[in-house]
C-alpha cells in the first residue's frame, strides 16, 4: 500500500509492504555412483568404483592412492557401499517488511528523486535494513539535446526460498556446507552516464554514449 503527494515541485510518496512465505521441505537423497565418494583411485586413474573401500586408509593396503576429498561422513548415505538414504524434513516462514518514503523533485531543467526504506527481515534470521531506497539526478541540457544522469541505491538482497531450510541446517554439515542460517545481504549500485538525442528522418531517437 502507498500513498503519493503531490505539491508545488514536490511528489512524495510514501507506504509500506507486508509479505510472507511458507517453507515446507521434505525430501529425501542418496549416492548411487561408487565413484562419487570413492576414497581411492584405480590403476587407471580415476576413482575406484570398488564397494569394499569404504576410508582412504584401505588404499594403501591394495596399493591404490587415496582421494583426500572424500568425505567419511558421505559413507553412511552412499546406497552403493550399504548405506541408507538422507532423509531431510522442515518448515519455517519467512516474514518481510518495509516501510518506504521518497521525493520526486523537478527544479528547472533538473530532477531529481531521493528515499529512505527500512526494510525487516524474519526468516530464519532477524535482520533490519536501513538503506537508500533510491538517489537520482538528472540535468537536461535543452539547446544539446543532451541529459546528464547519476544515482546510487543501496540494495537489499535476501536469500533464495528454495532450498533454503537444508542449506541452513546443522544436517547439511555433511555435505560441506556450512550449516548455519543464511542471512541476507547488500549491495551498493552506482551508476552515470550522458545521454544524447538526435534527429533522424523526422524521428527523435536517443542514444547513450557513457
Amino acid at each position: 500500500m502507498d500513498l503519493a503527494v503531490t505539491r508545488g515541485a514536490n511528489n512524495v510518496k510514501l507506504g509500506a509492504t507486508f509479505g510472507s512465505t511458507k517453507l515446507n521441505e521434505d525430501f529425501t537423497l542418496g549416492l548411487t555412483d561408487p565413484t562419487v565418494n570413492s576414497p581411492c583411485i584405480d590403476a587407471a586413474g580415476d576413482p575406484s568404483d570398488n564397494t569394499r573401500l569404504t576410508a582412504t586408509t584401505q588404499c594403501a593396503a591394495n596399493r591404490l592412492p587415496r582421494i583426500p576429498t572424500s568425505s567419511r561422513d558421505l559413507v553412511a548415505f552412499d546406497l552403493s557401499r550399504g548405506g541408507k538414504p538422507f532423509h531431510f524434513t522442515g518448515d519455517g516462514t519467512i516474514k518481510e517488511q518495509a516501510f518506504y518514503i521518497q521525493d520526486d523533485v523537478k527544479a528547472g531543467n533538473a530532477t531529481f528523486m531521493a528515499g529512505v526504506r527500512v526494510d525487516h527481515y524474519d526468516g530464519l534470521v532477524d535482520q533490519v535494513v536501513v538503506r537508500a531506497a533510491a538517489r537520482r539526478l538528472v540535468h537536461a541540457c535543452p539547446r544539446s539535446g543532451t541529459m546528464l544522469r547519476a544515482s546510487y541505491g543501496r540494495t537489499l538482497e535476501t536469500p533464495y526460498n528454495e532450498n533454503l531450510l537444508i542449506a541452513s541446517s546443522s544436517e547439511a554439515a555433511v555435505f560441506g556446507t556450512e550449516g548455519t542460517p543464511v542471512p541476507p545481504g547488500t549491495r551498493d549500485q552506482f551508476e552515470g552516464g550522458i545521454q544524447q538525442a538526435f534527429g533522424q528522418l523526422g524521428r527523435r531517437r536517443s542514444r547513450l554514449l557513457l
